[in-house]
């Protein structure tokens, strides 16, 4: 099976490397650990791709100077670009193509996590979420699915106050 993320994904892990590092080292057990590791590596080699398309991007709708380079402004550094409105269009694109990485999503029970004292942020979260087949909710479903057993009604002795 593979896990599916569009190329956006990889902009908010190249910003963000203090939250993959952080989930990175986190105390998993072994095998989460060692997939959760292994996903972002994977990210890591596909995100060139996506950077290079964007680098295009760049080239292709940006001001050059004299010498060819990119032009930026000088208090910003911002680019400076002949048409913002189509580099955002196809940057927008770009960002939305979905790619597969070759990794199985992993079965995870976010109270086994909880109580192993592995707590993840939100922005954590979101970021290993589209590896993890969170087994939480499906527990609970199955429980509400079930109807619980008959259990062997007493009879209640009524207590008449004299």
């Amino acid at each position: 099976m593979k896990v599916k993320i569009k190329n956006s994904f990889f902009e908010l892990t190249r910003f963000n490397k203090l939250v993959v590092q952080n989930i990175v080292n986190k105390d998993f057990p072994f095998k989460i650990g060692y997939w959760i590791g292994y996903f972002f590596n994977k990210v890591n080699q596909e995100s060139v791709f996506y950077f290079k398309e964007k680098e295009k991007l760049f080239e292709k709708y940006a001001e050059k100077d004299k010498k060819g380079k990119i032009k930026t402004e000088k208090e910003t550094q911002n680019i400076v670009f002949k048409d913002r409105r189509s580099f955002n269009e196809d940057l927008i694109k770009l960002q939305r193509i979905e790619i597969e990485i070759p990794v199985n999503k992993i079965k995870v029970n976010l109270n086994d996590l909880e109580e192993k004292r592995i707590l993840l942020k939100p922005l954590e979260f979101d970021f290993i979420n589209p590896i993890f087949d969170v087994q939480e909710e499906q527990q609970e479903e199955e429980k509400e699915k079930t109807p619980p057993k008959e259990k062997k009604k007493k009879k209640k002795k009524l207590h008449i106050a004299k």
